[in-house]
């Protein structure tokens, strides 16, 4: 595939609510067997453009990437619907940066396939249902927007604590979902003791691949974490009483385990090429994860090259992701 007809991969315009027409798209499975791209580009009637890709060829950040050549483009552009495409996607990730697997790794990872399931360390975690039998791409999303007041107010607590955002709202989802168990389920702590917590992060910190780049170098820190926490105590969710030292210590631990994510990516060598039976595996068992925060962070906005002068800008961002058949619940 070396050119694309735009016309052909563009839809709209919608008049739908945005949130359904993230719906309307996540929902919708690639056709890998024909030449066709990977991603859609959409727009709705309020100005909103809507990028979806394959995850096989981007991570979070390239959605960031994509806008950014948008806008560049919009400001400077031509009449041309067929283009040629650039050259071919960045070297895999594993040729970039080691991505060498320790050997308590490993044997971790082999204890993982072969213990019994109450010797598991995740047999205390709430994951929500078992991953369905059949693979779906039902997903359903729900947009919370911050106004840039108030995004900043809350960048600036942060930043006085030497906290990062991720490390906020990690907390405020074990704060909030530890409240909503405890006072709508409270049998789940009968069983219960922990939730199974993701945290997405981008590995171009290690490959000093650029924001420029569209291409798929993430992987994740796991933790677990116990369910019960201040605001069960308390019996009632106050934002004042917001437990930042939880947050700047959760901060602290995943800057610790940065340097251990990248043998997520090194261990799957180890399935020798059996991807399909690994995930298909997945079907029908305990869901491995509770929740999962990615932040893909800020959007360049601030570039020093007149872009403030340009006559297309960038208002707000929404971001929106489908795992539906075996991701965290």
């Amino acid at each position: 595939l070396r050119y694309i007809d735009v016309e052909q991969v563009i839809e709209g315009p919608f008049t739908s609510p945005l949130e359904e027409v993230f719906i309307h798209y996540l929902t919708r499975p690639f056709n890998v067997e024909v030449n066709r791209p990977l991603w859609r580009l959409g727009f709705c009637k309020d100005g909103t453009v809507v990028f979806v890709f394959h995850h096989a060829i981007g991570d979070g950040q390239s959605s960031i990437s994509f806008h950014m050549a948008l806008l560049d483009s919009l400001n400077t552009p031509t009449p041309l619907t067929i283009v040629e495409l650039p050259p071919p996607l960045l070297p895999a990730v594993e040729s970039l940066t080691d991505t060498a697997v320790s050997i308590f790794k490993l044997l971790h990872e082999v204890y993982g396939l072969f213990a019994p399931d109450s010797w598991q360390e995740g047999s205390q975690a709430w994951t929500g249902n078992a991953v369905v039998t059949v693979p779906t791409l039902q997903t359903n999303i729900s947009f919370w927007e911050l106004n840039a007041p108030d995004a900043e107010r809350l960048l600036s607590l942060c930043r006085r604590r030497n906290c990062t955002l991720t490390a906020f709202l990690y907390v405020m989802a074990l704060e909030a979902l530890s409240y909503t168990i405890a006072v709508r389920s409270p049998d789940i702590l009968k069983q219960y003791k922990n939730l199974s917590t993701n945290v997405a992060v981008s590995l171009r910190r290690f490959t000093e691949t650029p924001l420029t780049e569209i291409c798929d170098q993430a992987s994740k820190f796991h933790c677990f974490a116990p369910i019960a926490c201040s605001v069960v105590e308390q019996g009632v969710f106050l934002p004042d009483s917001f437990p930042w030292d939880r947050a700047i210590e959760f901060c602290a631990r995943l800057h610790a385990g940065l340097g251990s994510v990248r043998q997520d990516i090194g261990v799957m060598a180890c399935l020798f090429g059996h991807f399909e039976e690994y995930f298909t595996g997945m079907l029908g068992k305990k869901r491995e994860s509770t929740f999962t925060i990615s932040n893909i962070g800020k959007f360049p906005d601030d570039r020093k090259d007149g872009v403030a002068d340009r006559e297309w800008k960038i208002g707000s961002m929404y971001f929106g992701q489908c795992d539906a058949t075996a991701g965290a619940a």
